[in-house]
């Protein structure tokens, strides 16, 4: 037979096949374990007689007997391939055909088979759709990460730029920002400048106006305010002249 020719058969058991009742029932017995494995062993050895149990000899047809049987699965005694076979029989698991030759039940649902051609296509099959899966998910990987370094690039430009933003409007602030004294901070200072006299009605002024000029605008510098509070407060001059009684006589002199 040509290599391209050539099938290949394999077992096909569905998933609740290991938890039915016939091979919970099986599993009970004495042997349980030696009768399952058996049954599988059967079905392996008849892919070439579709399940039948039996051997062709030219046109001759040699049903299996127990002795058979035991010789072709060589691990199991005589014993245990007598009762397992009875078992099988009641419990449906083998059959008598037309023929009088014993039969698996539902052999061709149990067995699948591919030549060597149709599965050498069948891997290269599986190899392109591989090939196309990687490529396809190379690519989904790919561009997402270009993506995500260029959302990153844009997320760090963000933050610099507000950062930059940020300082800007600290620095104003800062520069904007109004401090306003105390009542004791006034009264030094105007202490040292010898207006001690002004210090309470200069805070109460600016203080009740929310330390604003009459412009509105916050008052900066207050020591600059108070210097031009000074200014419009100015002391009166004393005078130092001495008082003398004048007086003018008759002929009209002027007595000191």
């Amino acid at each position: 037979m040509a290599e391209k020719d050539k099938i290949f058969y394999w077992i096909k058991l569905k998933s609740e096949f290991m938890n039915s009742e016939i091979i919970d029932f099986l599993m009970s017995q004495k042997n349980g374990a030696n009768y399952v494995v058996l049954y599988q062993m059967l079905v392996l050895k008849t892919m070439n007689t579709q399940g039948q149990l039996c051997s062709q000899l030219g046109e001759m047809i040699i049903p299996f007997d127990a002795e058979k049987i035991q010789r072709e699965c060589k691990w199991f005694d005589i014993d245990t391939v007598r009762i397992a076979m009875e078992l099988y029989s009641k419990l449906g698991l083998i059959y008598k055909n037309q023929d009088g030759i014993l039969q698996i039940t539902n052999f061709k649902d149990m067995i699948g088979s591919e030549t060597y051609w149709a599965q050498r296509k069948r891997i290269e099959r599986k190899q392109t759709i591989d090939k196309q899966s990687l490529e396809n998910v190379q690519e989904n990987v790919q561009n997402p990460l270009i993506s995500n370094i260029y959302n990153l690039n844009s997320n760090i430009l963000d933050i610099n730029n507000n950062t930059k933003d940020n300082n800007i409007n600290n620095k104003n602030k800062k520069n904007n920002r109004v401090i306003c004294p105390t009542l004791e901070q006034v009264k030094e200072y105007a202490s040292q400048r010898g207006r001690l006299d002004l210090a309470e009605s200069f805070f109460d002024y600016y203080s009740t106006g929310d330390w604003k000029d009459s412009k509105g605008n916050k008052v900066k510098n207050w020591k600059q305010k108070f210097i031009t509070w000074e200014q419009h407060n100015q002391k009166p001059k004393q005078t130092t002249t001495n008082q003398r009684e004048c007086r003018i006589d008759e002929d009209g002199v002027f007595h000191i």
